[in-house]
Protein backbone atom coordinates (compact mmCIF):
# COMPACT_ATOMS: atom_id res chain seq x y z
CA UNK A 1 0.00 0.00 0.00
CA UNK A 2 2.91 2.75 0.76
CA UNK A 3 4.21 2.25 -2.83
CA UNK A 4 1.04 2.46 -4.21
CA UNK A 5 0.25 5.93 -1.90
CA UNK A 6 4.20 7.49 -3.51
CA UNK A 7 3.08 6.29 -7.11
CA UNK A 8 -0.26 8.52 -7.05
CA UNK A 9 1.33 11.34 -5.40
CA UNK A 10 3.88 11.36 -7.78
CA UNK A 11 1.33 11.15 -10.58
CA UNK A 12 -0.69 14.01 -8.76
CA UNK A 13 2.54 16.13 -8.92
CA UNK A 14 3.01 15.16 -12.70
CA UNK A 15 -0.73 16.08 -13.19
CA UNK A 16 -0.27 19.67 -11.95
CA UNK A 17 2.67 20.33 -13.69
CA UNK A 18 0.53 19.73 -16.72
CA UNK A 19 -2.06 21.43 -15.69
CA UNK A 20 -0.06 24.57 -15.02
CA UNK A 21 1.77 23.81 -18.08
CA UNK A 22 -1.45 23.83 -20.24
CA UNK A 23 -2.81 27.18 -18.53
CA UNK A 24 -4.94 25.43 -15.53
CA UNK A 25 -3.15 27.05 -13.65
CA UNK A 26 -5.78 26.92 -10.46
CA UNK A 27 -5.95 23.18 -10.65
CA UNK A 28 -2.00 22.86 -11.58
CA UNK A 29 -1.30 24.86 -8.30
CA UNK A 30 -3.71 22.55 -5.96
CA UNK A 31 -2.73 19.45 -7.53
CA UNK A 32 1.19 20.58 -7.02
CA UNK A 33 0.36 21.25 -3.88
CA UNK A 34 -1.56 18.16 -2.25
CA UNK A 35 1.27 16.18 -4.21
CA UNK A 36 3.65 17.66 -2.44
CA UNK A 37 1.97 18.56 0.89
CA UNK A 38 0.95 14.53 0.75
CA UNK A 39 4.84 13.38 -0.23
CA UNK A 40 5.94 15.40 2.72
CA UNK A 41 3.50 13.75 5.24
CA UNK A 42 3.62 10.20 3.54
CA UNK A 43 7.85 10.36 4.09
CA UNK A 44 7.11 11.53 7.21
CA UNK A 45 5.31 9.06 8.70
CA UNK A 46 7.18 6.20 7.20
CA UNK A 47 10.12 7.77 9.03
CA UNK A 48 8.98 7.77 11.97
CA UNK A 49 7.51 4.34 12.19
CA UNK A 50 10.66 2.37 13.30
CA UNK A 51 11.45 4.71 15.90
CA UNK A 52 8.08 3.73 17.48
CA UNK A 53 8.46 0.30 17.42
CA UNK A 54 11.50 0.60 19.13
CA UNK A 55 10.34 2.99 21.99
CA UNK A 56 7.82 0.67 22.31
CA UNK A 57 9.75 -2.58 22.82
CA UNK A 58 11.87 -0.76 25.32
CA UNK A 59 9.33 0.48 27.43
CA UNK A 60 7.99 -2.93 27.37
CA UNK A 61 10.81 -4.73 28.33
CA UNK A 62 11.40 -2.42 31.58
CA UNK A 63 8.21 -2.85 31.87
CA UNK A 64 8.34 -6.78 31.74
CA UNK A 65 11.38 -6.45 34.23
CA UNK A 66 9.22 -4.57 36.94
CA UNK A 67 6.48 -6.79 36.77
CA UNK A 68 8.93 -10.11 37.33
CA UNK A 69 10.20 -8.53 40.07
CA UNK A 70 7.12 -7.64 41.75
CA UNK A 71 5.68 -11.19 41.21
CA UNK A 72 9.33 -12.38 42.96
CA UNK A 73 9.40 -9.84 45.76
CA UNK A 74 5.36 -11.28 46.70
CA UNK A 75 4.07 -7.28 46.88
CA UNK A 76 0.34 -8.00 46.89
CA UNK A 77 -0.05 -4.20 46.97
CA UNK A 78 2.45 -3.61 44.05
CA UNK A 79 1.05 -6.74 42.34
CA UNK A 80 -2.22 -5.35 42.13
CA UNK A 81 -1.22 -2.28 40.60
CA UNK A 82 1.08 -3.77 38.13
CA UNK A 83 -2.19 -5.94 36.88
CA UNK A 84 -3.49 -2.75 36.05
CA UNK A 85 -0.64 -1.82 33.91
CA UNK A 86 -0.66 -4.75 32.43
CA UNK A 87 -4.12 -4.66 31.09
CA UNK A 88 -3.10 -0.97 29.88
CA UNK A 89 -0.54 -2.50 27.73
CA UNK A 90 -2.16 -5.19 26.58
CA UNK A 91 -5.21 -3.00 25.64
CA UNK A 92 -2.31 -0.62 23.90
CA UNK A 93 -0.86 -3.48 21.95
CA UNK A 94 -4.10 -4.96 20.57
CA UNK A 95 -4.95 -1.13 19.39
CA UNK A 96 -1.91 -1.27 17.24
CA UNK A 97 -2.21 -4.66 16.11
CA UNK A 98 -5.56 -3.59 14.94
CA UNK A 99 -4.79 -0.45 13.54
CA UNK A 100 -2.33 -2.53 11.60
CA UNK A 101 -4.69 -4.29 9.66
CA UNK A 102 -6.74 -1.38 8.32
CA UNK A 103 -6.35 -0.29 5.12
CA UNK A 104 -5.26 3.39 5.49
CA UNK A 105 -2.88 2.68 8.92
CA UNK A 106 -1.26 -0.10 8.02
CA UNK A 107 1.47 1.20 5.97
CA UNK A 108 2.42 3.75 8.80
CA UNK A 109 2.64 0.83 11.17
CA UNK A 110 5.55 -1.71 11.67
CA UNK A 111 4.85 -5.54 10.67
CA UNK A 112 6.79 -6.09 13.91
CA UNK A 113 3.69 -5.28 16.26
CA UNK A 114 2.03 -8.14 14.58
CA UNK A 115 4.52 -10.51 15.97
CA UNK A 116 4.14 -9.50 19.84
CA UNK A 117 2.40 -11.17 22.30
CA UNK A 118 0.32 -9.76 25.39
CA UNK A 119 1.82 -9.51 28.61
CA UNK A 120 0.99 -12.42 31.14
Amino acid sequence: MGLITVIILILLLIAGYYLSYFDWDFLGFISLSIGTLGLIFHISLLSVKTYCYEQFITQRTSFEQTLHDSRVNGNELESASIIIDVVEWNRVLASIQYDSKTLFLSQYIDKRFDTLEPIK
